[in-house]
């Protein structure tokens, strides 16, 4: 199982190549006292599917933008 921490408003994408395969997202723990702005997600997925925060989606895309504009 893949254990992520998020914050308010950060995600994740996650891609599933066309089959029956399941993908579940449990929630591990809910926020506490000294950080309540963090829930941490558990996701149990096949090896096929591509899970990425959504934060790299972002910065992969900016610095494609930026090469191909060199």
């Amino acid at each position: 199982m893949l254990q992520l921490t998020r914050k308010r408003d950060e995600g994740l994408t996650i891609t599933v190549p066309a089959s029956e395969d399941t993908t579940v997202i449990h929630i591990v723990s809910r926020p506490n006292p000294t950080n309540p702005s963090q829930t941490q997600l558990g996701i149990d997925a096949p090896r096929n599917v591509s899970i990425l925060r959504d934060e790299l989606i972002e910065r992969d895309r900016k610095a494609a933008l930026k090469q191909g504009t060199q």
